[in-house]
């Protein structure tokens, strides 16, 4: 970081950095943001023991600890995004990855996204849609937390699901090359195929399901500015429901207007 005085400490990395199942790691921090309470408290100790920070005060003892002094920085809580793509980049829009990419290379470009994430700063991310990356997303969550790699705690969802001509659905392609090749989401039209891929999708290893109830930039009516409604209340209510009996929440991407209000009747937890 460039800031000398200043640094953005999250516990979690700490943890996923030094901790051992027992040991303790005494960390003196010459800033500490509470904020429960709301104020930045000066020459604060930090205890940590294994993966648990299990006591916080003023000069804290313990014969076994290892040392971190950081009394000349700022430390703070790790941060939540509950939004990202760690398996999407820059070129997606010009290079659609399901094309150009291999699986696993876009794996590697997954953990280097995760680290980049924790290193800013952010100790859990929700990862809304691996973007086609066939589960890309899942093995990257199970070998941070493996010790494998050093990244964020994440919550993953796997496949998005929309529609046929719907957002995430290529589009240019010869008709007869698209119906080939792979996609950017699980296309299903019907409320069978939706449970279907609801079920896939939790055998497989996520933690909840990303739905498309509208469509993106260019499905938008330029008159009315009205996004594309991807999905009936009824087919999200049969979604949510799938998702509910396996003990998941669904996420909807939406842009707003008509498929907005029909991912929120029909049960959808996050937009």
């Amino acid at each position: 970081m460039n800031h000398p005085k200043l640094l953005i400490l999250l516990s979690a990395l700490l943890l996923s950095t030094f901790a051992v199942q027992g040991q303790q790691i005494l960390i003196r921090a010459g800033r500490f943001i509470d904020t429960n309470q709301k104020i930045v408290k000066k020459n604060v100790d930090i205890l940590v023991e294994g993966d648990r920070i299990i006591k916080v005060g003023k000069n804290l003892k313990s014969a076994s600890a290892s040392i971190i002094d950081l009394s000349d920085k700022t430390v703070l809580p790790g941060l939540i995004d509950g939004h990202t793509h760690i398996c999407l980049t820059p070129d997606y829009g010009s290079n659609p990855p399901v094309l150009y990419k291999t699986n696993t290379y876009r794996t590697m470009e997954a953990f280097k996204a995760a680290k980049e994430i924790l290193m800013a700063g952010f100790t859990t991310i929700r990862d809304v849609d691996n973007e086609g990356a066939d589960m890309a997303d899942i093995a990257v969550r199970d070998a941070i937390n493996e010790g494998m790699f050093f990244g964020p705690r994440i919550f993953v969802s796997g496949w998005a699901i929309s529609i046929t001509g719907g957002h995430m659905n290529l589009t240019g392609l010869r008709p007869s090359i698209d119906k080939k090749v792979e996609q950017l989401a699980i296309i299903a039209d019907n409320p069978d195929d939706m449970v279907a891929a609801i079920r896939d999708q939790r055998k497989a290893g996520v933690d909840f399901i990303k739905i498309y109830a509208t469509g993106t930039l260019r499905h938008i009516n330029r008159e009315t500015m009205e996004p594309l409604s991807q999905l009936s209340i009824e087919e999200v209510e049969v979604m949510v429901n799938e998702a509910r009996r396996w003990g998941m929440d669904v996420a909807a991407h939406a842009y707003g207007g008509t498929g907005a209000y029909h991912a929120v009747k029909g049960g959808v937890h996050s937009l």
